[in-house]
């Protein structure tokens, strides 16, 4: 039994499940480009939390926010990396990316305190959270036949 396995598993079942849903949504808020992103990654954030609660006990609200913030960090520290092998070891992207991991560093360290230690409550959210998104599924498929209608 692999605690890992679950995870991948569950992320892909929730991205492939809630990704048009969330992106028909943030798309409304954010450009096209940031609403995939986050779509992404929240449709795995909140698929992934089932195992987490069933393992551990708790529910980092947190998480559901900071997630693609650290995502998105961690992309960055990936590309200066990159970059800094590239370009004959570059003193400036060795700098870049050492101020990326503090800031990642800081992020982590002030999201670690918030929890959602209630088990009960924990499990009330997330229900709601995952009805919530069926229900914005649904409607939003709803929407679009609609449109689909008034286009034939």
């Amino acid at each position: 039994y692999h605690l890992s396995f679950d995870y991948s598993y569950i992320a892909l079942f929730g991205i492939i499940v809630f990704y048009r849903a969330l992106d028909f949504i943030i798309s409304f808020y954010f450009s096209k480009r940031l609403s995939r992103y986050f779509s992404i990654s929240l449709s795995a954030i909140i698929t992934s939390s089932i195992i987490s609660l069933a393992n551990f006990g708790n529910f980092k609200l947190s998480g559901i926010f900071i997630s693609p913030l650290v995502s998105f960090i961690a992309s960055l520290m990936l590309v200066c990396g990159i970059m800094f092998v590239f370009f004959s070891r570059s003193a400036i992207f060795s700098f870049i990316d050492r101020w990326l991991y503090i800031i990642l560093k800081k992020v982590l360290e002030i999201t670690s305190y918030i929890s959602f230690d209630c088990r009960i409550l924990s499990y009330i959210v997330l229900f709601a959270l995952l009805i919530l998104l069926f229900l914005s599924f649904f409607f939003i498929q709803k929407a679009q036949r609609r449109e689909y209608k008034k286009l034939a």
